[in-house]
This record gives structure tokens, sequence and C-alpha cells, in this order.
């Protein structure tokens, strides 16, 4: 089992690589190994010496010392004065709707809210996150719920203007033949068909090892765009995405849309 420590550093090694926008085989390259094996180094399951993490070094330009998490070279920290400037920016774009006294909201109050947010504050788009934190009617199955949920709120957006994302997750994957969960797609959410009957755009966010793959499986409108798929690189630390570089990606290279993904 790969030790903690060369996980980190095969987590590092994958992001300064993504930084310089270098493939795994275009590294590979240059410091004389194949691609499989620069996947074992960022996995952690081969462990860097000190030969290969001079090599790293010096291929990335970073120093040896980046690769050893406990010192301070993985993460540079936010200065006071960009913290102070992006919690204002959150504060001038962004409003919070909250339940105060910690029960689970009704669809009905929240409507209200977002009226109010909408009117008062100039909102133009909503995030529901996540739905299944909405009180709903006891009486009523799921899939009935969810489907007049569904209804009531595209025609609340309709008459305000605003568009709705709703952050929703799947039922339990099956594993496919060789081990790998497929990515789900609207008839996957847990809950009702309605997720994909109702919904104008369906995206799906799926991250594996290799990169983060956001799938669109619905597009109700051509002139919005199409169906498809595309690989981004993904950094933890940041919380932000970027174009996926590597050409070992099965069927889509340098980050590309693909049709057929």
């Amino acid at each position: 089992m790969p030790h903690e420590i060369d996980i980190e550093a095969g987590k590092l090694l994958r992001f300064a690589r993504q930084q310089r926008r270098m493939s795994q085989d275009q590294l590979a390259k240059e410091i004389g190994v194949t691609f499989q094996q620069i996947q074992k180094y960022e996995k952690g399951r081969n462990r860097m010496g000190a030969s290969k993490i001079w090599e790293f070094s010096q291929a990335l330009s970073v120093p040896p010392g980046y690769f050893f998490p406990t010192t301070n070279h993985a993460a540079p920290k936010l200065s006071k004065e960009d913290l102070e400037t992006g919690k204002k920016f959150i504060q001038d774009h962004f409003s919070f709707l909250y339940q105060a006294d910690g029960s689970l909201s009704t669809l009905e109050s929240i409507m209200e809210r977002m009226k109010v947010a909408v009117m008062r504050h100039g909102v133009r788009g909503v995030v529901i996150d996540p739905y299944n934190y909405i009180s709903r009617d006891a009486m009523a199955s799921e899939t009935d719920w969810i489907s007049d949920m569904l209804t009531n709120l595209r025609v609340f957006a309709q008459a305000h203007g605003i568009h709705i994302w709703f952050v929703a997750h799947p039922t339990k994957m099956m594993r496919d033949a060789d081990g790998n969960v497929p990515p789900p797609k609207g008839y996957d959410i847990s809950g009702s068909a309605a997720w994909f009957a109702k919904a104008d755009v369906g995206i799906t966010v799926h991250r594996s090892d290799e990169s983060t793959d956001i799938h669109c499986w619905k597009m109700r409108f051509k002139w919005l765009g199409k169906q498809g798929a595309v690989p981004l690189s993904y950094d933890v630390v940041s919380g932000r995405y970027s174009d996926y570089v590597d050409q070992t990606y099965a069927g889509v290279s340098e980050g590309h849309w693909s049709d057929d993904f």
C-alpha cells in the first residue's frame, strides 16, 4: 500500500506538471522514463528517490523541497489583502439564504426569500445546494414531489427572469467490467427521472485519478451549446479548474471538447 507521503508527493508532482501544461508523455521523455511510470509516481505507487526528485525539480523548475509536504513550498497562502478583497467580492455579488433555526426549509419559504433577493438585491441566478435539504410533503411520493418542485421553480424562474441551478447527487453507481465508475447522467440522479425530463441543461462533474470530466448530457436549446464532454484538471488546493493537456488521456487530447466522449 502506498505511503501517505508518497501519495502527497505524487499529487504535488501532478500539480507542478499541469501548471506547466506538460503532458505525462512530455515529462516522461524529459527525464527518460515511460509515461506509465509517471502515472505511478503521481499516484504514489512508485516512490521517488533522491535522484528522481532532483530530475523532476529540474524539469519542472521547482526546488527539490517542493516535493516534501512538510515544507512550505506546496501551498502558498492568500495574503491578508487578497483575503479581504475576496471577502468583499463575495459580499458584493452573493446573497446566502440560511435556515437560522436549523430546520429544513420548505419550498414555499425558499421561493419567498428568492423573490426578496431578486427584487431587493437584483439577483439573477440561484444555486440550490443540495436540493434534498428541502422539506417535502410526506404524503407525496419522492418522484411526484421532485416533479412538482421542478415545475414550480421553472415557472418562478421564467416569471422573474433568473437562472436556477440545482446540485443533486446520483444513486449508488455500479462499476463496469474494468472496475471504473461511469459518469452519472440525468436518469442516475437520486429521486426521480424528472431531473432529466424537466432540466434545460444537465451537467455532470465526474472526477477520476487523471482528470475531472465535465459531461453535458442534456442541452434543450441548441443555440446554448450541445451534448458532449471535456476533461479538465482540478487543483484541490485552490479549487480551480484548468485546461487538461495530458496527451495520454483515452480518446481526448489537449482538453478539447468531444461529442463522443
